[in-house]
């Protein structure tokens, strides 16, 4: 018991079993050795074509949690994912963080998604389309009634979507259309603009 180091079995753990975010590690003496371990928590999921489309389970860090070949599969284990549509991606290793070929592609993407998990719109989201940073929508759907936010570029994404947000109180329930906020300064809806 003595001789065990505790960052040593933690790092060995975490190689080992990349599904977790942390391992904490206490010894009980004499002869107790009490490991904590906490799972990542997944976050979205995305469509990838490699070779034929995989349903790809992504946590909070980035990581890569799980691959289904299906969405039936993907579902009975994550049912309540957002599906995002991604930026190009270098790779996508079950157990390892995304690797985008655009750095400034993942540095928003948790955030962001965080801050759409909050708000009250979380249960109207159907998809996230971050394919370009520079062009941000998310697609919303309410009971029959379908609209799209246009975020524009990811800066400024918190103060955009309180904007949009208010924009959305103000309109009637069943809005179809367009809410832009691509600048955070003059918001607009247009009435079935999707």
């Amino acid at each position: 018991m003595f001789l065990i180091r505790e960052e040593q079995v933690k790092k060995a753990l975490l190689k080992k079993f990349p599904m977790l975010c942390d391992v904490t590690i206490r010894k009980e003496y004499p002869n107790t050795l009490i490991i904590l371990p906490e799972e990542e928590k997944p976050l979205f999921f995305f469509i990838a074509d490699i070779p034929e489309n995989e349903y790809v389970v992504v946590s909070e860090s980035l990581k890569v949690l799980e691959m289904f070949p299906d969405e039936e599969s993907m579902n009975e284990l994550f049912p309540t994912l957002y599906y995002l549509e991604m930026p190009e991606l270098s790779y996508a290793v079950s157990g390892k963080k995304l690797v985008f070929s655009s750095a400034g592609d993942a540095d928003y993407l948790p955030g962001f998604i965080n801050l759409l998990d909050a708000s009250d719109l979380s249960g109207e989201i159907v998809k996230i389309d971050v394919s370009s940073r520079f062009n941000i929508r998310v697609y919303c759907q309410r009971e029959q009634e379908s609209y799209i936010i246009l975020f524009g570029n990811k800066k400024e994404l918190s103060e955009k979507l309180a904007f949009a947000r208010g924009i959305k109180e103000k309109l009637p329930t069943d809005f179809v259309g367009v809410i832009s906020v691509e600048d955070p300064r003059k918001g607009y809806a247009d009435p079935e603009d999707t």
